[in-house]
């Protein structure tokens, strides 16, 4: 696994989530109660479960925040930048700011969400 990779997509649940898979397999791995016992594999199953109802949970809880406020009086001006400008995104007012002579190697994004 790429880990600079995958904390850039999943941040730091991949981490959570990577030790809770490893924790379980081990133990489901080593112990010998968990190989003789159904009730215990159901009760494994269902923490799985559970923990991954919960992690969605988060996500769509934190994908759902609005994101707002106000950019205002603000000077971006002669800026050379090598990849994306983003100004403003996720406000949902732009108000008396200066753009100009800025040079971007992909896009440049003003505002929006």
């Amino acid at each position: 696994m790429d880990w600079k990779i995958a904390l850039k997509v999943g941040g730091p649940s991949v981490i959570a989530t990577w030790a809770f898979v490893s924790m379980i397999s081990l133990i489901l791995e080593k112990s010998a109660i968990f190989k003789s016992s159904l009730l215990l594999n159901l009760i494994v199953i269902a923490v799985v479960f559970l923990f991954c109802i919960s992690m969605g949970v988060l996500w769509i809880r934190a994908s759902n925040r609005k994101k707002g406020g106000v950019l205002s009086g603000n000077k971006i001006v002669d800026n050379e930048v090598g990849e994306n400008l983003n100004v403003a995104v996720g406000s949902t007012e732009i108000k008396n700011n200066e753009v100009r002579g800025n040079k971007v190697k992909k896009d440049m994004n003003i505002g929006g969400m």
